[in-house]
């Protein structure tokens, strides 16, 4: 076999092999995605956390500052970050953005019922819709939104780089004159506007990441709106996806010869400075054009992500919207809770929840905060039946002591129901949570407050309150104000507790504070003067 035909071969068997592994790399990423689906799977593994997703919701908080959202107390009260994970199925950073800002509840019922309804019942639209999505993917703590934020400060242009631009060509006209000189003067230009280029370079690299990302985001709405067979628009951002390619600077083989001649060109003429503001005032004068397509995207990734979420719960329904102050929720469960109780409540005046330890008041607490904040946020419930007046809610559940401020657990807990207290003023509906009120200061002190807050907030037809205590002194006080709901447990002949789960209308009459000693083996000592004190203290 000849030489030549031995190159030959050689080149046809990397082509080939080159081909196969392309095809199957396909091939794998298509069957990746449906079987992502039939699965429940996340295309991209575990989701991450919130420094990643939250810049879209900082901005409307900053641009809009007159709006409601759920604030840091209330996120964690009701570990929030842990919900998002749950069910946070997207391929792209606008949609884990527009997730994370939809359950802050800065926006609201962002999941489109229509395309969800298409996107669980055409496989073939959700594959395609998933392939989208999934080339655009995800770019890890790129801000992509701000391009249509009213309060980004876009970067500066200066004319005065064109001389820069300019330079070099003096050199070659000198040339016709003086070679030498010519040469020279074009050396030291082009020595000169390659450290501008570079100093340029390093100033603006950390922002392609941003500016790519949203200029994919462009191409995937319009590829988004040809599988839709609808028509789009982005006469104003063609250059965008024109000219966007000139801008690499970087060959990750570096071994591209046409490439690093493109870029030497580039950086003798200064080209990349001029080429970057200029896309980027396309991205200024087209800023709503964008948004759309931004908020498209991240509709069309939040509403597959919902979708496959709901094919993971037991069950799930749509909440009612009603127009009194009346909440009423049937086999209601929390969407973290394994093999979770259900319960009904239905809930005509403010709510006090009396139980013990473990008995499952907390967990109740923040089932029924979740599911408004998910019936805000993206129109879906944990439970079969809701029916609720929409508004916003509050929480004071999990405070700690604050060593950066100096503030103690009670003042902690004074701030977070002060702003209770504003929110009740100010708006239409609010849902205010508690899990024992004042827990940071002695027996009467936290009965007086407490009662007084609670009877506060009574008199507010606007406000509904949900709390848990362990004072069953609250309910005498409080009887003809509030509706009662307890949980109980049941102690067995061998000392052990066990609960149901399941809420009732009354108060508790049980404590198994106590017992808890006896169950995980205090001394006897300890278990039996807790006893005798507890009946001194009650005949008293």
């Amino acid at each position: 076999m000849s030489s030549f035909m031995t190159a030959a071969l050689l080149i046809g068997i990397g082509l080939a092999a080159i081909i196969y592994l392309s095809i199957d790399s396909k091939v794998r990423f298509q069957n990746k995605l449906r079987l992502s689906w039939s699965n429940h799977k996340r295309f991209f593994g575990n989701p991450y956390y919130q420094v990643d997703y939250n810049y879209y919701f900082q901005h409307l908080v900053d641009n809009h500052t007159d709006h409601f959202f759920v604030d840091d107390i209330t996120w964690n009260d009701l570990n929030l970050s842990l919900v998002m994970d749950n069910m946070n199925y997207t391929f792209t950073s606008a949609g884990d953005e527009a997730l994370y800002a939809s359950l802050r509840n800065i926006i609201s019922q962002l999941p489109d019922e229509q395309l969800m309804a298409r996107i669980e019942n055409d496989s073939s639209y959700r594959e395609k819709l998933a392939h989208i999505l999934a080339t655009l993917g995800k770019s890890y703590n790129s801000d992509s939104s701000k391009y249509f934020m009213a309060s980004y400060l876009f970067p500066k242009y200066e004319p005065k780089y064109l001389l820069l631009t300019f330079a070099p060509m003096l050199g070659i006209l000198l040339m016709f004159y003086n070679v030498i000189a010519g040469i020279i003067l074009f050396l030291l230009f082009n020595s000169i506007n390659s450290y501008f280029s570079n100093m340029n370079k390093r100033k603006v690299e950390n922002e392609y990441t941003d500016f790519f990302y949203a200029i994919s985001i462009v191409n995937t709405a319009r590829k988004i709106h040809r599988l839709n067979d609808e028509a789009i628009d982005t006469k104003g951002l063609t250059s965008l996806r024109v000219l966007s390619p000139f801008l690499i600077t970087e060959d990750s083989s570096k071994e591209n010869w046409l490439f690093n001649i493109i870029n030497t060109f580039k950086s003798m003429f200064f080209v990349d400075y001029h080429l970057y503001y200029y896309l980027l005032r396309s991205f200024k004068k087209n800023a709503d054009a964008y948004s759309s397509y931004w908020h498209f995207v991240a509709r069309h990734d939040v509403s597959y992500s919902t979708a496959l979420w709901r094919r993971t719960l037991p069950y799930y329904s749509s909440p009612v919207p009603v127009t009194g102050e009346e909440l009423t929720a049937e086999e209601l469960y929390h969407p973290l809770v394994e093999n979770a109780v259900p319960n009904d409540i239905q809930i005509e005046r403010d709510i006090l929840l009396t139980g013990s330890n473990a008995s499952g008041k907390s967990t109740f607490l923040k089932t029924l905060a979740v599911n408004i904040i998910l019936a805000n946020s993206l129109n879906i419930t944990t439970s079969k039946v809701f029916r609720y007046k929409p508004g916003i809610l509050l929480s004071s559940m999990n405070l700690a002591d604050s060593i950066t401020k100096g503030d103690s657990y009670f003042v902690s807990e004074v701030k977070a129901l002060k702003r209770m207290v504003d929110a009740a003023e100010h708006y239409d509906k609010v849902y205010c949570f508690f899990d024992e009120l004042f827990k940071g200061t002695n027996t009467i002190d936290r009965i007086s407050s407490g009662e007084s807050i609670l009877h506060y907030f009574s008199k507010h037809n606007n406000v509904t309150v949900m709390a848990a205590t362990h004072d069953r002194e609250l309910t005498t006080l409080l009887k003809d104000r509030y509706d009662f709901y307890y949980f109980k447990e049941s102690i067995l002949e061998d000392h052990d507790i066990t609960f149901d789960y399941k809420i009732r209308r009354g108060v508790s009459n049980t404590s198994n504070a106590i017992e808890l000693l006896n169950i995980y083996q205090f001394p006897d000592i300890v278990y039996d003067r807790a006893l005798h004190n507890r009946t001194r203290l009650y005949r008293k």
